[in-house]
């Protein structure tokens, strides 16, 4: 073997030697380097969403246990109260009697202790009003329940659709309420509060089931106000035909626009796409500033394009173009994908 030959093998072999140390350093380091890598990486996602998971729900949990604080009966004068709130109830529902004073039973759920009322309607009472003392029971923000409910027809002469009814009320009083903080605490017993599942008793009062259905309560037609005619006020042309669009540069790294108002003059104002700078909005008034015909938000600017959101709409407004050119017609939904602004559209503005 001559020594070019030996020269030859001699690159072979090294090169066989690079190529498989290439290989046995991917398989044996890189590969499981990359699959640690990603395996940490997808863990430390997960810890994240479990970290911002928990926030909310303590959020949820603090928002909760406030809003059923206010709600709840005063340990010390709670049976006295809210006999009295029952009593009230009765009377604006067009019942007559009194609530029986409360049975003293106390059931203990975790630290919150539930009173327990047993009502009888006195007599017979009809079925309107059964309802009428339902919803405001419902609408009262307490924390209370109608455990029990029972009705059944009157049975006594001359009581013709009359009903008797008895309830269990339960009554709650939170063990979240401070003994010296919330001392003189009392839920607001003649607060009636929209009723939140949404069920129509009032609608249920026209259809007794005992009965049959009953003729529904006389319309009382309501006396239309009279329209006053405001008078038309002049504010002027519209000023869009004559807002040019007249330089976009980059300034500190972003993008800035300025336009002009031709017809009422003075120096050009800027636009930008931060937020509360100033410059993100802008308004379209008269000369006087007294009527305002439209407010627009940048959204993003582009290298001679600014895109604007009007309510609803969003609006492409080249350099060199007058804002009454730009807003003839809004972006549709595809161009707002294909120009990557459906993400900055503000539904609140």
């Amino acid at each position: 073997m001559n020594v070019r030959e030996r020269q030859l093998l001699t690159g072979l072999a090294g090169i066989v030697v690079l190529v498989g140390g290439y290989f046995v350093v991917d398989y044996f380091f890189l590969k499981p380097l990359k699959t640690y890598n990603a395996s940490l990486a997808k863990l430390r996602m997960e810890t994240s969403l479990k970290q911002d998971e928990i926030v909310a729900v303590l959020g949820a949990r603090e928002e909760l246990e406030t809003k059923w604080k206010k709600r709840s009966l005063n340990p010390e004068s709670a049976p006295l109260d809210y006999h009295n709130y029952l009593n009230v109830l009765l009377r604006e529902s067009g019942i007559k009697g009194n609530v029986p004073p409360p049975a003293k039973v106390e059931h203990a759920f975790g630290k919150h202790t539930a009173l327990e009322y047993n009502v009888k309607f006195p007599g017979s009472v009809d079925f309107a009003k059964i309802m009428t003392f339902l919803t405001k029971f419902e609408s009262t923000p307490v924390a209370h329940r109608i455990k029990e409910f029972t009705i059944h027809r009157s049975d006594s002469r001359g009581s013709a659709g009359e009903l008797n009814a008895s309830f269990k009320i339960e009554a709650l009083i939170l063990g979240w309420l401070d003994p010296v903080k919330d001392r003189l605490h009392q839920p607001d017993f003649t607060k009636r509060d929209v009723l939140e599942s949404g069920r129509p008793h009032e609608l249920a009062s026209l259809r007794n089931p005992f009965v049959g259905e009953l003729e529904p309560p006389p319309v009382v037609k309501k006396e239309e106000p009279k329209k006053v005619e405001e008078p038309v006020v002049d504010v002027g042309p519209d000023p869009r035909d004559y807002i040019k669009l007249t330089l976009i540069d980059e300034v500190d790294g972003a993008h800035t626009a300025w336009y002009k108002n031709h017809l009422f003059g003075g120096p050009e104002k800027r636009l930008l796409t931060k937020a509360k700078s100033g410059f993100d909005t802008f308004p379209v008034t008269n000369e006087d500033r007294t009527h305002i015909f439209l407010k627009a938000k940048v959204l993003k600017i582009a290298s001679r394009t600014v895109f604007f959101q009007v309510a609803e709409d969003v609006y492409r407004w080249e350099a060199h173009e007058t804002l009454g050119q730009a807003m003839r017609r809004p972006m549709s939904d595809a161009e707002m994908e294909a120009a990557d602004v459906s993400n900055l559209w503000d539904e609140e503005f």
